[in-house]
């Protein structure tokens, strides 16, 4: 289970998360608002990566323990896709991928299963030894996605997962993320009604940094339509 408590972002006097909390446990969430409603911040600071936003106030709890007490554990369980990835654009996509199975604990037969089913799934297996800096911006998404993927983590954090993706492509991404979803926390962030529609069991809805809906889907689309 993963809760924040009061959460604020300020950069001086702007307020970008405005005392967020809520209480996330297994299964998608889909994290709605317009653009600049601070769903990428809120996802930046959960996921206490090495370039994440951090926090003015309050606290994001894993299984009752503050993340900040160990930040290394943490991590270990946290998957993150930031909307802007940077990825090393001389690797091939396998290499890549192995790499950050590899930085995540795994062994070296377990990183090279795991990493074979999600070339698979999101059908990534015919460019498994591309350079990634040669290939599309879709093909990047979906990269992106399955480093977030790797290790099975506890906490799954996606900023905009499906945008830029074909329709097959989107498909096969959200079928993926809903199974996650079974045994994981996802929040997704997204403004495709499509993505919310088909995976999410709540939509948690910000505006000017503040929560203001928290429940059904059905009732999220009607509000953002």
């Amino acid at each position: 289970m993963l809760r924040v408590e009061h959460l604020t972002k300020s950069y001086g006097r702007r307020v970008v998360l405005d005392d967020f909390s809520y209480t996330f446990n297994d299964g998608v969430y889909a994290l709605v608002g317009e653009n600049g409603s601070g769903k990428t911040t809120l996802l930046s600071i959960i996921a206490q990566s090495e370039n994440a936003a951090r926090r003015s106030k309050g606290r994001i709890l894993l299984d009752g323990i503050e993340i900040k007490k160990e930040v290394s554990e943490y991590q270990n369980r946290v998957g993150y896709m930031p909307q802007r990835t940077t990825l090393y654009p001389g690797y091939g996509v396998e290499d890549f991928l192995m790499y950050v199975a590899i930085m995540k604990g795994l062994g070296q037969d377990h990183a090279a299963k795991e990493v074979n089913e999600l070339l698979e799934e999101l059908h990534l297996i015919d460019v498994r030894d591309a350079p990634i800096g040669s290939l599309s911006g879709g093909t990047v998404q979906r990269i992106s996605l399955a480093q977030a993927l790797i290790g099975f983590p506890d906490v799954i954090l996606l900023d905009e997962p499906t945008v830029g993706l074909d329709l097959a492509e989107r498909i096969a991404a959200l079928n993926l993320i809903a199974k996650r979803g079974l045994h994981s926390t996802v929040i997704m962030a997204t403004h495709l009604s499509s993505d919310i529609a088909h995976i999410a069991k709540e939509a948690v809805m910000l505006e000017r940094g503040k929560l203001v809906y928290a429940g059904s889907t059905e009732n999220a689309m009607s509000l953002l339509a």
